[in-house]
């Protein structure tokens, strides 16, 4: 309990990195942003490390979701009915 903190120094650089980003950074780029600065740590200590300091990520990575073709189950039904099937059996 009264040991000194290792990470101290990693500590502030990760706490900087944060701030300097804005906030967008989660861990997976911070983890990038310290191995540039031939700093390696590990990403569960930087996990760690970001929850004891309550640094969190407040924007969502949002996907978009994308359609070829159109419709897809119009193509597809057009599809079958242009084709008969004959079964061998």
């Amino acid at each position: 309990m009264n040991k000194p903190d290792k990470y101290l120094s990693q500590r502030v650089q990760i706490t900087s990195i944060f701030h300097e980003n804005r906030g967008i950074y989660g861990y997976c780029r911070i983890y990038l942003a310290l191995k540039r600065k031939e700093i390696m740590l590990s990403e569960k200590i930087i996990c760690r490390i970001m929850k004891e300091e309550k640094l969190l990520v407040l924007c969502s990575n949002k996907r978009k979701q994308f359609v070829f073709g159109g419709n897809n189950a119009r193509s597809r039904e057009h599809d079958l009915t242009r084709f008969p099937f004959k079964s061998a059996v």
